[in-house]
C-alpha cells in the first residue's frame, strides 16, 4: 500500500490518469493472508503483465492456442480448490493476528466502587455540541 500511496502523491492531481496502474498494482500483489493474488482467486490463473505483451518474453513466445485452451480448462477446474487453500490459509492468518492482539491485551477487571471513564454520549448524547466533553466519571 506504501508503493500505492507514493505513486498516488507522485501524480498530484491527475491520480484518475494513475488509476489504472494502481488497481492493475493492488489486484496483482499476493496478499499475506491468503498468499494469492485477488485477481488468481477471481480468475484462476496469474495475470500476465503488461511488459510480457509488448516486448515479447519466452512465455509469449511459446503461445499455442490449442494448448493454452486446454491449460485454461483445467485452471478453471483448479480454481475451486485454489480458492479453498486461500481461505484455509486466510483462517489460519485471522487466528494468528488473533493470537498476537490476545497476547498483548491487559485484561482488566473491575470492583463496585472503583472509579472508571464512560463515555457521555450513552448518558447524555446532545449537550454541549463538539466543543463538550467525551467521558465523564
Amino acid at each position: 500500500m506504501e508503493g500505492l500511496k507514493k505513486k498516488l502523491q507522485a501524480a498530484g492531481g491527475s491520480w484518475v490518469d494513475e488509476l489504472p496502474n494502481i488497481l492493475w498494482c493492488y489486484r496483482t500483489t499476493p496478499r499475506r493472508a491468503t498468499g494469492e493474488t485477488p485477481f488468481a482467486l477471481c480468475y484462476g490463473f496469474e495475470a500476465k503483465a503488461p511488459t510480457e505483451v509488448a516486448i515479447p518474453s519466452r512465455r509469449v513466445e511459446q503461445y499455442e492456442p490449442d494448448a493454452n485452451e486446454e491449460s485454461m480448462k483445467i485452471d478453471l477446474h483448479l480454481v475451486d480448490e485454489r480458492r479453498e487453500q486461500a481461505y484455509v490459509r486466510a483462517e489460519n492468518y485471522r487466528r494468528q493476528v488473533k493470537s498476537y492482539y490476545d497476547a498483548k491485551v491487559r485484561s482488566r477487571e473491575f470492583q463496585v466502587g472503583d472509579y472508571v471513564l464512560r463515555r457521555r454520549e450513552a448518558s447524555q448524547p446532545t449537550e454541549g455540541g463538539k466543543l463538550a466533553l467525551k467521558y465523564e466519571g
